[in-house]
């Protein structure tokens, strides 16, 4: 598997390019870090990169109940099996992912 080129630009720089962003993305298989006070914040990658790894298990899936997974992951290797303390933190998980959803479904 060969490396997307990529390439780091700061938010407001981004924000001026992002048709051209998107476009080497698409057509040119190019990665874009956006970065903030120099620190990795987000990317615009082709869809095929993020499909793949999705397929591979390394990004999960929004709405799968991954988070959800997680949060009960972790609270069952704090607490224990008997503990049902964990509904607060899967409530926080639901609606940040509904927070999360509202804002990806206004296209």
């Amino acid at each position: 598997m060969t490396a997307e080129p990529s390439t780091e630009l700061p938010v407001s720089v981004a924000r001026e390019h992002f048709a051209d962003i998107v476009n080497n993305a698409a057509y040119h298989n190019e990665i874009t870090y956006v970065t903030r006070h120099c620190k990795r914040v987000a990317a615009i990658a082709p869809v095929s990169a993020v499909e793949d790894r999705i397929g591979r298990g390394e990004i999960p899936r929004r709405g799968t109940g991954a988070a959800l997974d997680e949060a009960i992951r972790r609270h069952i290797a704090a607490y224990g099996v008997g503990d049902s303390s964990w509904a607060h933190e899967y409530e926080e998980s639901r609606q940040a992912e509904i927070v999360q959803g509202s804002a990806w479904d206004e296209d």
